[in-house]
């Protein structure tokens, strides 16, 4: 997350949050560019690490739509060790590691604590690595405890999807959200242009790939996001901040009683 003083259409500071994966080195380039002082530079940071002098700042972030994201994690983070080899590698007993496919890895990422208790081993390397790193990894400031698959409590804060769970500790509630298709939207805003920093190798880059309509459906469950992505794109025009907020608020109520009629309706056919 970084905290800057904007003077775009937006004038003053802001907070931006960022999420793996989303554009947000080039976002804190852009700022640099511009010659914005950046007093807050903590890039993937859980929310709880923002200074309280900053909590009631506007907040703002960019979100790529889940299918997407995974693709671009599991292109960017193939080739590299730590936190993710769980999810992107498979380790025999003389530690020699082999990818996995791109629709194997979305169904670890589909609910990591099944992940875990799938694969109790890679559980165990998890926790070395987070013994390992201390404090010198953002995914440290994920955790109190080390990961205890015996204990229900310690593999619950796993229930959901590695999507959800950056979500969650990013902050991305908490902001105005706006989707990568939009991105120009951002530069309006902030007065910035955004370059491609931090870009995945090219040789790395698995689009092509085809993923298996069923994940494609599982992944597709994360039905909130793109609910998002439906809201923005169905904003008119841009406002400021706070009316942006009100008018996410009044969408996504819109949202959730049509998916309330529907499961109703759905209840109803079924009797």
């Amino acid at each position: 997350m970084y905290v800057t003083n904007i003077k775009g259409e937006v004038n003053g500071p802001i907070v931006f949050l960022h999420m793996v994966k989303t554009a947000g080195t080039s976002v804190h380039d852009a700022f640099l560019g511009k010659g914005y002082p950046i007093s807050f530079n903590q890039k993937h940071l859980d929310i709880s690490c923002l200074p309280d002098k900053y909590r009631k700042l506007p907040k703002y972030t960019l979100m790529r739509d889940p299918e997407s994201w995974y693709r671009s994690f599991y292109s960017y983070y193939q080739n590299t060790t730590g936190f993710f080899s769980f999810l992107l590698r498979d380790f025999d007993d003389e530690g020699n590691s082999a990818l996995v496919g791109i629709n194997e890895f979305i169904i670890r990422c589909l609910n990591l604590k099944h992940t875990f208790m799938r694969y109790p081993k890679k559980a165990t390397m998890f926790n070395n690595i987070l013994q390992q790193q201390q404090t010198g990894h953002f995914m440290t400031t994920y955790f109190e405890n080390s990961i205890d698959i015996t204990r229900e409590e310690s593999l619950n804060q796993f229930n959901m999807s590695l999507y959800e769970w950056f979500w969650n500790h990013t902050g991305m509630n908490e902001c105005i959200i706006v989707p990568m298709n939009k991105i120009q939207d951002l530069e309006k805003e902030f007065d910035i242009k955004l370059g491609k920093s931090n870009e995945t190798p090219q040789e790395n880059i698995v689009n092509d790939v085809i993923v298996e309509d069923v994940l494609i459906k599982l992944v597709n469950s994360h039905i909130k996001f793109y609910d998002l992505i439906s809201i923005y794109n169905s904003i008119d025009e841009q406002v400021d901040g706070k009316l942006l907020v009100d008018k996410y608020e009044t969408l996504l109520k819109e949202v959730i009683e049509r998916d309330s009629d529907q499961k109703d309706q759905k209840d109803q056919n079924e009797l």
